[in-house]
């Protein structure tokens, strides 16, 4: 024992008394033996503050029973350690715990080595997130652009002969590319906004009537819904205060997510109702559906579902939807 890496101490159950410990709590906690032969509970008074009461607590829950636990201490020159202790009770010959023994071990070393550990695959896995991000964004990006683009060169070169329609299917063809792409970047903005903790909530009173049936208009004529999306309002109390921006992307998003997923002669509904204070927004289509392995990740960003099959999107909607809906203090559920 004298000759350990390891602190190895004994003490009675009854006094508390120290009966014995190595020279190695010396080395590991930089005071000395003596102070602990004099007062047990001088060892505490090194315990890191952060870990203080878990290591008291933990001393009076298995005052006679094996127990396990890491903590740090503060030495002397204010150098933080990592311990690992383990600690079990010793019983006479009539089975009663009458002494407890334990080894407490150095472990900062390997503590270090395990925040090195983790720091270097939450690096990776950052390194992952923007190699898929950038990867993500230059696909999402390159589609519209080379709508844009043709769509430019064909009216440049357009003759004097062409019609009116055939101009402007043109021009609706940039524009619609233009608004993917203005979603896109709101969807990022918002998303980096929101986990950097920086994306501001500005309730005001708005007509969630009148609001909702006029944005999803917009939406219909933006996506050239070929579905028949029919909005029903069963909300008593029309005003409420919301974020309008953020009930912009909630609503674009679930609404445009259900015209994607659907075949063109189906129906789509947009229920609007109030209960007990709160309003409810209800949008039920008939699409491909969502498995339930892939309801598990349904709100991560970059996530989508195995089924989309040809289908064009980010997988940011979503993950917009639910940071915007629980700024309202409010939450989203899947059927």
């Amino acid at each position: 024992a004298e000759n350990i890496q390891e602190i190895f101490w004994m003490r009675d159950i009854e006094g508390g008394k120290v009966l014995y410990v190595n020279p190695a709590y010396e080395r590991i906690w930089g005071r000395s033996c003596e102070s602990l032969y004099v007062n047990p509970k001088s060892f505490l008074d090194a315990v890191h503050a952060e870990d203080k009461l878990r290591v008291i607590a933990n001393l009076e829950k298995n005052a006679k029973k094996e127990f396990e636990i890491e903590y740090r201490i503060m030495r002397p020159d204010a150098s933080v350690r990592w311990v690992w202790e383990h600690s079990f009770p010793i019983r006479n010959s009539l089975g009663t715990v009458y002494r407890r023994a334990g080894v407490t071990q150095d472990i900062t070393e390997r503590k270090r080595a395990e925040e090195l550990r983790k720091n270097l695959e939450k690096e990776l896995e950052i390194n992952e997130l923007k190699m898929r991000f950038f990867s993500m964004v230059s696909h999402e990006f390159r589609t519209p652009l080379s709508t844009i683009l043709i769509s430019a060169q064909v009216l440049e070169n357009s003759s004097q002969e062409w019609s009116k329609e055939k101009k402007l299917k043109n021009l609706h063809r940039i524009q619609s590319a233009a608004k993917a792409m203005t979603q896109l970047l709101t969807d990022i903005l918002t998303l980096t906004r929101a986990e950097s903790g920086k994306l501001e909530f500005k309730p005001q009173p708005l007509d969630l009537e009148e609001f909702s049936y006029s944005l999803l208009e917009e939406v219909k004529f933006s996506t050239r819904a070929q579905q028949d999306v029919v909005f029903i309002s069963r909300c008593q109390d029309k005003i409420a205060y919301v974020d309008e921006r953020m009930m912009r992307s909630i609503i674009t998003n679930l609404v445009s997510n259900a015209i994607k997923y659907s075949d063109n002669d189906s129906q789509i509904y947009f229920t609007l109702t109030s209960e007990s204070g709160q309003a409810i927004f209800h949008i039920q289509d008939k699409g491909i559906g969502i498995s339930q392995e892939d309801q598990k990740q349904l709100y991560q960003a970059f996530q989508r579902g195995k089924n989309v099959g040809d289908v064009v999107g980010t997988g940011l909607g979503l993950a917009v939807v639910k940071k915007c809906v629980e700024l309202h203090g409010g939450s989203i559920h899947v059927e």
